[in-house]
């Protein structure tokens, strides 16, 4: 759980996100997606490597974020996994 001073960095990093800082955005959610192993941190860096924003397109370190996300029930994280799986079944036929 985040204390007062690192869910005020997550909001900031959520609102950078969302105004296009991806850069900025991106050092935020690393340092509390691994520091504080904060699940909504680790849903945006798996969306901003799913996207290709500020870092390189990895579908793979997409899917390696969001399972950590998921994996403290982050029903977001869950959601693109879940995605991500009915994608690959279908693009399989």
């Amino acid at each position: 759980m985040l204390n007062t001073d690192e869910f005020a960095q997550l909001e900031s990093a959520v609102d950078d996100y969302d105004k296009g800082l991806h850069e900025k955005a991106y050092e935020t959610f690393a340092y509390l997606a691994e520091k504080c192993n904060d699940d909504e941190s680790q849903y945006y860096l798996g969306l901003m490597y799913a996207n290709g924003q500020f870092v390189e397109k990895d579908i793979s370190l997409a899917e390696y974020w969001w399972k950590k996300s998921a994996g403290q029930r982050n029903q977001d994280a869950n959601f693109q996994l879940e995605s991500m799986s009915m994608s690959t079944k279908n693009s399989r036929y």
